[in-house]
C-alpha cells in the first residue's frame, strides 16, 4: 500500500558495475581499480585477472543479450521508448523497476495495456528496496495503528523507517518480518516498489534470498527480485484472477490499472489512487507505444 505525507525520502544508493576493460600490460597480472558507479548492472568484480575480466564482462554481455533476445522487435521499440522517456518525470531507480518489470512482464507473454497498467501503480508506490516510512511528522495522527506497534516494539523509526535494504540488509530485515509474524501483525511494515505488506512481505524476502548474491543487495538486484516475485504472485491462485478478468473486460491500460489496484496492490484510499493509477497507465502506454 502506498503511504502519503511522509518526511524521509529513502534513496536507494546506486549499483555497481565492472570498469571498462583496459589493455593488457603483461602476463597475468591482478587489476586493483576500484567498482564505478552503474545504473544498468548491479555486478562488482574486483581484482581479477585479465583474463577472468574478459570472461566475466562476457557473461555479463551474454545474460544482457539472451534477456533481450527473448523480446520481438515491437517489445524492444516500447522497453527503448519507457528508458529513453523524460515526460514521466520518474527517477532513476524507480525507471529502472519500471522497465525490469516490463521486459519480465512481456517475457511472460502480458500484453502491453496491461504491463502499462503495472507499471502506472509501481509508479505511485515506494521504490524498489524501501521501507515504508512511519515519520508522520507533521500529521501524526495519520500513522497507521500497525507502524505505531512496529515504532514502539522494534524501534522501526529509528532502525528502518524510509531506509533501504541495501542498507540494513537481509538478515536483519529477515529477523523484522519474524517479530511482525509473532506479533500476529499487528505490527506490519511495507517493503519494495509493490510495498508488500503482512505474510506477503515473508515471500518477498524468500525472493530476495533467491536472487542476490549478498546479505545488502544492490539497487538492480532489488528490481530484480521484486519483479519476479510480482510476477509469481501475478500467476498465483491468489492473484491470477486479475488478468483473467480484465481480459474479459475492457482490455485497456486504465482498465488494467484499477483491477491492478483494487485486486493486488489493494492501498488504503483505493477510489482515489485508482483514478490516478490509471492516468499514469494511459501515459504510460502512449510513451511505449510511439
Amino acid at each position: 500500500m502506498v503511504v502519503t505525507n511522509k518526511t524521509d525520502t529513502g534513496i536507494i544508493p546506486g549499483s555497481y558495475a565492472p570498469q571498462n576493460i583496459p589493455a593488457k600490460s603483461s602476463g597475468n597480472e591482478e587489476l586493483k581499480e576500484k567498482p564505478v558507479p552503474d545504473s544498468n548492472t548491479g555486478e562488482v568484480i574486483l581484482n581479477l585477472s585479465y583474463e577472468g575480466k574478459l570472461l566475466a564482462q562476457k557473461e555479463l554481455t551474454n545474460t544482457t543479450e539472451s534477456r533481450n533476445a527473448k523480446l520481438n522487435a515491437t517489445q524492444q521499440k516500447m522497453i527503448e521508448n519507457l528508458k529513453n522517456d523524460t515526460s514521466l518525470g520518474l527517477g532513476k531507480q524507480k525507471k529502472n523497476a519500471m522497465v525490469m518489470a516490463a521486459e519480465r512482464m512481456f517475457q511472460e507473454g502480458y500484453e502491453v495495456e496491461f504491463i502499462a497498467g503495472m507499471l502506472g501503480n509501481i509508479q505511485n508506490e515506494g521504490a524498489a528496496g524501501k521501507f515504508e516510512s512511519s515519520a508522520y511528522i507533521s500529521h501524526p495522527e495519520q500513522e497507521p495503528g500497525y507502524l505505531k506497534y512496529m515504532d514502539e516494539h522494534f524501534n522501526y523509526r529509528k532502525e528502518f523507517s524510509g531506509k533501504s535494504i541495501s542498507d540494513v540488509g537481509i538478515t536483519k530485515t529477515i529477523e523484522l518480518q519474524k517479530k511482525a509474524e509473532k506479533s500476529g501483525f499487528k505490527g506490519k511494515f511495507g517493503l519494495g516498489m509493490i510495498q508488500w505488506t503482512g505474510k506477503r512481505t515473508s515471500g518477498l524476502l524468500d525472493s530476495y534470498k533467491k536472487y542476490c548474491k549478498n546479505d545488502k543487495p544492490t539497487a538492480n538486484e532489488c528490481a530484480k527480485a521484486e519483479v519476479n516475485y510480482m510476477v509469481d504472485e501475478l500467476k498465483s491462485k491468489d492473484y491470477s484472477h486479475i488478468y483473467n478478468d480484465w481480459k474479459k473486460g475492457g482490455k485497456g491500460a486504465g482498465s488494467a490499472a484499477r483491477y491492478i489496484c483494487n485486486e493486488y496492490e489493494k492501498p488504503a484510499d483505493k477510489n482515489t489512487q485508482a483514478d490516478l493509477r490509471a492516468k499514469n497507465a494511459v501515459s504510460i502506454y502512449r510513451v511505449m507505444k510511439k
